[in-house]
């Protein structure tokens, strides 16, 4: 499977939240993006593990030599850090049943609700600019990537590694909402031609140096000396990184929009409000009032995971 994995239409999806959350969503018909660096998970769109994955692509390829190989993911591992900053993420849990898990997760008040709706009424009701792409996928849980493979190799999108995680966040079952800013294409590709310029002279250089001593290591007879050289030689392309690229993340960081909003009808995307199982008579009431004011058609209901049969 590859790591961009939509789900059928019909999928039930789940968004848990506070209410503060909710009226934003209802009163402005905005549903938020934030950039991929403001969750909490240090490790989201971690290159490494991606890198692996297209590593093992090229390998199977069998058109590649090692040295060529690092080449192409010293590039991809910059563009990947780079394309994050033009990435938002809007996160939703897939699931046929309510989950107490997300109840505690990401409600820790009782004044709280999950919105129910279906993938379909979802992608429906959002109105993104013309220049906004939305990806919908899964995420996968396979830090390793183990059982994950890139369908093609050839034209890998450095995106593809906000759709990962690790086996530790499985619980979530996330899925998720990818929102590509192109208002920015041409400055994030120029950004990742000079990554590439930049790799181009430092791969010349390192071929210069060591092309001629990796072919009489190869045509000498094989020992664990030899082989321990080879090996070194191929290793010290990974030396070879934009001198630049750290500064040019900072620079993102700093100056890229923090979020992004997009429209959407709520009538549209909320098949069903309900509240906290632990919410007061009056939160139910209340919020089931401000609902039939605003003119919206969605019912509010308690949640009765607790409630004996």
């Amino acid at each position: 499977m590859d790591l961009v994995n939509d789900v059928d239409d019909t999928a039930t999806l789940w968004r848990y939240l506070d209410l503060s959350k909710f009226l934003d969503l209802i009163l402005h018909k905005k549903l938020v993006f934030p950039r991929y660096d403001k969750f909490e998970d240090t490790f989201e769109g971690y290159a490494a593990n991606f890198i692996e994955l297209a590593r093992k692509g090229l390998h199977s390829l069998n058109e590649f030599d090692e040295g060529t190989i690092n080449f192409v993911n010293g590039i991809l591992t910059d563009a990947v850090s780079v394309y994050n900053y033009y990435a938002y993420v809007s996160c939703w849990h897939l699931n046929e049943f309510e989950s107490a898990g997300m109840w505690k997760l990401y409600c820790k008040s009782p004044e709280s609700l999950v919105i129910k709706t279906k993938a379909h009424l979802l992608k429906e009701s959002l109105k993104p600019k013309n220049n906004h792409q939305i990806v919908y996928s899964k995420v996968t849980y396979d830090s390793k990537l183990e059982d994950v493979q890139l369908k093609d190799i050839t034209n890998v999108n450095p995106h593809s590694a906000l759709f990962m995680k690790r086996e530790s966040f499985d619980h979530e079952k996330e899925y998720r909402l990818l929102l590509i800013d192109n208002n920015c294409k041409d400055e994030r590709e120029a950004i990742c031609k000079e990554i590439q310029n930049s790799q181009v002279k430092n791969y010349e250089k390192w071929n210069s140096n060591n092309m001629e001593k990796i072919k009489k290591l190869k045509n000498e007879e094989p020992t664990v000396e030899t082989s321990n050289q080879l090996q070194a030689l191929i290793d010290e392309i990974y030396e070879y990184k934009n001198e630049n690229i750290a500064q040019t993340l900072e620079v993102l960081k700093k100056d890229k929009t923090s979020i992004v909003s997009v429209d959407i009808e709520p009538n549209d995307l909320i098949e069903e409000i309900i509240v906290s199982p632990h919410a007061p008579k009056w939160f139910l009431n209340t919020l089931q009032k401000l609902i039939s004011e605003l003119g919206f058609k969605f019912p509010v209901s308690q949640s009765n995971l607790y409630d004996l049969k």
